[in-house]
C-alpha cells in the first residue's frame, strides 16, 4: 500500500465519518465520496497485505468508519476483520518461540485490542463475544488462576484482558445498559479492577439499584481475597474504601455498600498492614481516617508501625547514597555500624574491594575476615578474590591470577 495512502487513511480515521453522512451540502457530499472512494482502494490494497493481523487492523478501522453510512457493510468488515486476526494467532502460536515478535498476538496483546476497541465503539457485544472467541488459551487458563500467588508474565496479561473486558463492558452500557449489568455480573466472577469502579459509575446513571448491588458484591470478593506481600488487591481495597467510605454529599445519588462491608474491610486492610511478617508498609491518609471511623482502636499501633518503616526507609536511603559515593575504605568502615547487619556486610564488602583495588590485597582480606562471620568471610572472600582474578587476567597477569584462584574456596567458581 502506498505511504500516501496510508497517511490518508491514518488523517481520515481521526474525523468522525458520520459527521458528513446526514448533509445535504453539496460540498460535504463531495468529501464523503470521495473519502467513500478512498477507503474502497485502501479495501482493495489491504487484500495484498501479507500480514493477516495488519488487514484485520485495517478492516477493523474502516469497518467504524463506515458503521453509519453502510451498518451491513461494516458488520462484515468487522467479521473479516476478526477472522483474520484468529488466523494471524495461529501463524503466531505456530512460530512459537522463534520469533520474539510475536508474543504480542501470542498473548493476545496487539494488535488485537486495538482491533477489539476499535468495533466496541459500535457494537460492543459483537467486540465481547470477539474478544472470547481470539482470547488465548494460556490467557484463559491464567484468569482461572488470579489468586494462585503467581505473578507470571500470563497473568499479568490476563489482568489486563479483564480490565479490557470491563473498558468494553462500559461501553454496552451506553448500547445496552440491561444487558451490560449482566455481563458485568458475569465480569466480576473474573476478577475486580480499578476499570470496575468507573464501571459502576456508568451503571449507577442508568440503574442506580443495579448498581449497588454489584458494588456489594465486588466488596465480598475483595473480602474473599487472600492478600500478600506482592499483591496489589491491598492498594485496591484501600481504594475502594476511599471512594465508598468518604461522606457523601447530602441530596447526590452516590454508589453505596453496606457499613457492615465498609467495616469488615476496614478490619481487613488493618490486619494486613499489621502483620508481623510485613517487610513493606503503604496506607494512604484517605485510607487511615476510614479506619479511624470504623477501627480506632488499631490507630494507635498503625502509626507506631507507620512510623518504623518510615524510618527504615530513611535509612535505607542513606544507605544507597553511601554506597553509590565515592566514599573512602575509612569512610565506609566509620559508617558501617550505623546500619542493620545486611546492610553492614555489603558495606565491608565494598570497604574491602576498594581496598583491593588500591593493592593493598592483604587488608582487604582482614576487613572482610575481622568484621563478618566464618560464613559471610567464606562468601565474601571468594567474590573478592573472583573479582580480583579476573581483573588480573584482563591484565594479562596470569600468575597473580592464578595465585587468587587458588584462594577462592567454592570448587565450581574455582
Amino acid at each position: 500500500m502506498p505511504t500516501l495512502r496510508f497517511l490518508l487513511l491514518l488523517a481520515l480515521f481521526s474525523v468522525p465519518f458520520s459527521i458528513f453522512a446526514q448533509s445535504e451540502d453539496p460540498a460535504i457530499k463531495e468529501k464523503m465520496r470521495h473519502e467513500t472512494a478512498l477507503y474502497e482502494q485502501i479495501l482493495a490494497d489491504a487484500k495484498n497485505l501479507r500480514l493477516p493481523e495488519n488487514r484485520a487492523f485495517i478492516y477493523a478501522k474502516i469497518g467504524n468508519a463506515l458503521w453509519q453510512t453502510d451498518e451491513k457493510r461494516a458488520r462484515a468488515l468487522f467479521q473479516n476483520s476478526i477472522n483474520d486476526l484468529i488466523a494471524a494467532q495461529m501463524e503466531a502460536e505456530a512460530e512459537k518461540g522463534r520469533k520474539e515478535h510475536l508474543n504480542n498476538l501470542i498473548y493476545g496483546q496487539t494488535p488485537r485490542l486495538d482491533i477489539l476497541y476499535s468495533i466496541a465503539v459500535r457494537d460492543a457485544e459483537f467486540a465481547l463475544d470477539a474478544m472470547l472467541k481470539t482470547r488465548p488459551a494460556k490467557i484463559t487458563q491464567a484468569m482461572l488462576n488470579l489468586d494462585s500467588g503467581n505473578h507470571s508474565q500470563s497473568q499479568q496479561h490476563a489482568r489486563n484482558e479483564i480490565r479490557s473486558e470491563q473498558r468494553i463492558i462500559a461501553m454496552t452500557i451506553e448500547q445496552s445498559p440491561q444487558r451490560a449489568v449482566k455481563l458485568l455480573r458475569e465480569s466480576l466472577k473474573k476478577d475486580v479492577t480499578y476499570e470496575t469502579i468507573n464501571l459502576l459509575r456508568k451503571v449507577h446513571e442508568k440503574d442506580s439499584e443495579a448498581a449497588n448491588e454489584l458494588a456489594q458484591l465486588v466488596g465480598q470478593k475483595l473480602l474473599d481475597t487472600k492478600l500478600d506481600e506482592d499483591n496489589q488487591d491491598s492498594s485496591f481495597i484501600q481504594y475502594f474504601l476511599n471512594e465508598f467510605g468518604k461522606e457523601k454529599i447530602q441530596n447526590i445519588p452516590a454508589l453505596t455498600v453496606s457499613e457492615r462491608m465498609l467495616r469488615d474491610l476496614t478490619e481487613k486492610i488493618v490486619r494486613f498492614v499489621l502483620r508481623p511478617n510485613a517487610t513493606s508498609f503503604h496506607i494512604n491518609p484517605s485510607t487511615l481516617k476510614i479506619i479511624e471511623k470504623f477501627s480506632p482502636a488499631s490507630i494507635a499501633q498503625i502509626k507506631q508501625r507507620q512510623a518504623k518503616f518510615e524510618n527504615q526507609n530513611g535509612q535505607n536511603q542513606a544507605y544507597n547514597q553511601l554506597m553509590q559515593s565515592d566514599a573512602s575504605p575509612e569512610m565506609l568502615l566509620s559508617q558501617a555500624e550505623k546500619y542493620p547487619r545486611h546492610n553492614r556486610a555489603e558495606i565491608y564488602r565494598r570497604a574491602a574491594e576498594k581496598t583491593a583495588n588500591s593493592g593493598n590485597i592483604v587488608e582487604a582480606q582482614k576487613i572482610i575476615t575481622t568484621n563478618l562471620s566464618e560464613e559471610e568471610s567464606e562468601r565474601y572472600l571468594s567474590q573478592l578474590n573472583y573479582n580480583l582474578a579476573s581483573q588480573a587476567i584482563s591484565q594479562g597477569k596470569f600468575s597473580e591470577a592464578n595465585q587468587l584462584i587458588n584462594l577462592i574456596s567454592d570448587e565450581n567458581t574455582r
